[in-house]
């Protein structure tokens, strides 16, 4: 699985490098996140295979993918979300509140966990080194991507009792996962 996007910039030789990378690689898991989902704008996501990908957009990043204004996919983020998913055989996770998983073949999941003082820098690149990680660990790509998303913000939400939204960081939420499945597992003891 790799991890592409998370801090890599927007200069012209970068973006054209990882449209060159997913088109070299196209059977490679990979989870595109922040500068490299930038990088498909314009209509270039059309000219990678997709499938079995996993993108990681907030909504305007998503909204500046697809070409529309942030007001027009927020009307309606279940049909762009599934119909992107659908056309690109892809997996999104449509970060913001709630988290939203879309597979490939129309379904959705809405995330149960989360709040306000997720919305820092560098919250979505935690979440997509879990999500790698996830991946990497199993065949079953949209359960992992379910549990991932639901542990990084479970571990938000932990933090969130203790510190408010204020106090919550992105290495808090990355620090704080140990204690997020010992949540977990002493739920079902």
């Amino acid at each position: 699985v790799v991890s592409i996007g998370s801090g890599l910039g927007r200069e012209n030789e970068t973006l054209k490098a990882v449209l060159e990378i997913l088109n070299k690689f196209p059977d490679k898991k990979f989870v595109i996140d922040a500068d490299a989902v930038f990088a498909l704008k314009n209509n270039n996501y059309k000219k990678i295979n997709l499938e079995e990908k996993i993108l990681t957009p907030h909504h305007k990043e998503f909204a500046d993918l697809l070409g529309i204004s942030l007001y027009d996919l927020e009307k309606d983020l279940m049909y762009y979300g599934k119909k992107f998913a659908e056309n690109t055989s892809s997996y999104l996770v449509l970060k913001g509140s709630p988290t939203i998983i879309f597979n490939p073949f129309g379904e959705a999941f809405i995330n149960t966990t989360g709040n306000p003082g997720m919305a820092k820098f560098g919250s979505g690149d935690v979440l997509t080194g879990v999500i790698a990680s996830f991946v990497a660990q199993s065949q079953e790509i949209e359960q992992s991507l379910i549990a991932a998303v639901y542990l990084h913000s479970l571990s938000a939400d932990l933090l969130f009792e203790e510190k408010t939204e204020y106090g919550i960081t992105a290495t808090a939420i990355m620090e704080n996962m140990p204690d997020a499945i010992k949540f977990i597992i002493n739920s079902f003891v």
